[in-house]
């Protein structure tokens, strides 16, 4: 069996892989991590997991070895970590009130196997805007010396955030306000989509109930239950039920409709909780007529469907003035805009909203004349809303 090494002597690296039912070795990669004149952050810390994975591989050919590296940024200026509880006063002094891009780098190398994977996600904190009372409070109580930007974001150091920007399922909390997470507190039967990302996010909320008490029950085609009424037997009994979306709002381009209507069927009450919608979100940012607007979900595959489809939006947006929205899967997006852009109706106008809510989310709304005369954007393995008017 192939050994599984991590390139890293990080306690912190060490214990997030310990989350994992595997067993692994760690090995100090003991490489120069100094950053080469014009490299952008991204790409450092592509480089450095690369270079720490390598360094190990090549002496443990038959391994999988695993290297991590994490680069951060203020306004184009690197932040380290401070090393020391001093310089960390001073480093949070500097973030209070500021926003932090991070970019976490991984690889994955197995050299007698020619296996190299890399990735690198980008996810931004803002601070909130600190006292030197709180610092000295919250320094005295945690050391985050060795933590770049000075907090341990899984100790007491997210308290001193105002938001985390992230595709992170379980980031899902930070779009909550104060006044729906103390409605959800106490809440221990939920129904979800997919049970291992559910509870990741519920993980964050610090429900009164653990982890292991909760009644999670699964909305999907795996679902033992035989009919809706299965899912509101704990409303029966007096208890309250939560129903979470892996990503995006219930019952919105998401499952839970039929719950919801049988909840009213039986008089029970439905609190709706604020969330963000990319359909809404885009809507807001797009420039359109908000006032009437279509939402049709996914475009027809096939391409006499699909044709009709767009001659159909068509004579909405001419008769209605009417926004038309709609959505497709990741991979497909390039065909669909595309597709979009073989209209012939120059005057037009098209709006591509990307990875909403993410921090590197772009809308993008001009005629079709427009789109013609710029470069098209590779919108392959991003989350998009499409808008017509």
């Amino acid at each position: 069996m192939n050994k599984i090494i991590l390139a890293s002597s990080s306690i912190y690296r060490q214990e997030l892989l310990k989350r994992l039912p595997i067993n692994f070795s760690s090995i100090s990669p003991n490489i120069d991590e100094t950053r080469i004149n014009g490299e952008n952050f991204e790409d450092l810390a592509r480089r450095l997991s690369n270079e720490k994975a390598e360094a190990i591989s090549i002496k443990n050919p038959s391994a999988f070895v695993i290297g991590s590296d994490q680069t951060a940024e203020l306004n184009k200026r690197e932040v380290r970590k401070p090393l020391s509880i001093e310089r960390a006063f001073i480093q949070l002094n500097e973030l209070s009130g500021q926003t932090l891009n991070f970019f976490s780098g991984v690889c994955l190398k197995n050299a007698q196997k020619n296996i190299s994977v890399d990735e690198v996600v980008k996810f931004s904190v803002t601070y909130k805007k600190l006292s030197e009372k709180q610092i000295k409070s919250y320094l005295e109580m945690e050391d985050p010396s060795h933590c770049v930007g000075s907090i341990k974001s899984e100790g007491l150091g997210i308290t001193l955030l105002e938001e985390i920007q992230c595709n992170d399922p379980s980031a899902v909390n930070n779009f909550l306000l104060e006044a729906d997470k103390k409605k959800l507190k106490k809440i221990k039967n939920f129904i979800v989509e997919n049970p291992k990302t559910a509870r990741k996010a519920l993980k964050k909320l610090n429900l009164d109930e653990s982890l292991q008490d909760l009644n999670i029950m699964e909305h999907s085609k795996k679902s033992s239950f035989k009919s809706v009424e299965d899912y509101l037997k704990p409303v029966f009994n007096g208890e309250s039920l939560g129903l979470l979306s892996d990503s995006g709002t219930p019952c919105i381009a998401d499952p839970g409709a039929k719950i919801v209507s049988k909840a009213h069927e039986f008089n029970i009450k439905v609190i709706p909780l604020v969330g963000p919608s990319s359909i809404i979100l885009s809507l807001m940012a797009s420039g359109f007529n908000g006032q009437n607007f279509c939402f049709h979900g996914y475009v027809p595959i096939e391409e006499n469907k699909k044709t009709n489809f767009f001659k159909e939006i068509q004579i909405n947006i001419k008769k209605k003035q009417e926004t038309q929205i709609f959505i497709e899967t990741p991979y497909r997006n390039n065909k669909l805009l595309t597709d979009i852009m073989k209209i012939d109706n120059d005057s037009l106008k098209l709006c591509v909203a990307t990875n909403l809510t993410d921090t590197n989310q772009t809308i993008t709304s001009k005629t079709i004349k427009q789109w013609h005369q710029n470069k098209i954007p590779d919108l392959s393995k991003k989350l998009c809303i499409f808008l017509l008017n």
